[in-house]
């Protein structure tokens, strides 16, 4: 009987041990993924976030998948005029972190890869991560407000 006690408190311990282990690992991952984040946003008092305008972090999620942010603050390698160019009609894309491409290059955010289909558009990239539809609709509303869009 002994033994069997003694069995089954090891098991429990090694148990708890593998647990322990996990636990630690997954909040470190946390901790890395949050701590990205930080490489290009700052706090801002109406949002609590929004990126840093005029930022590029080469191969923030690994090599060859970098993160461009333009002078207004949206994800893009290039600025975007007031007014709509020539020739083009605007769209504006608003969201979390599946819009703004957590974790890929600029080129293949879906927005990127909307606009490469069809050279006729113009697509804005007001995507950030961990937003919700409230902050999304306030970024817009203060920030998209002022392009001109269709």
């Amino acid at each position: 009987m002994k033994q069997l006690v003694f069995a089954l408190i090891a098991t429990l311990l090694g148990l708890a041990l593998i647990e322990g282990a996990s636990r630690f690992v997954l909040v470190a991952m946390d901790s890395r993924d949050a701590l990205t984040e930080r490489k290009h946003t700052k706090y801002d008092p109406e949002l609590g976030w929004v990126n840093v305008p005029s930022i590029a972090v080469p191969d923030l999620y690994g090599p060859g998948r970098s993160l461009t942010i333009n002078s207004r603050g949206f994800r893009a390698k290039r600025d975007c005029a007031r007014e709509i160019p020539a020739g083009k009609t605007r769209l504006l894309c608003s969201g979390d972190s599946f819009t703004l491409g957590w974790g890929v290059d600029d080129d293949d955010t879906w927005c990127a890869l909307l606009e490469s289909g069809n050279p006729a558009l113009e697509v804005v990239n007001m995507g950030q991560g961990g937003y919700g539809i409230d902050q999304a609709y306030l970024w817009w509303r203060r920030d998209g407000g002022r392009l001109e869009y269709d």
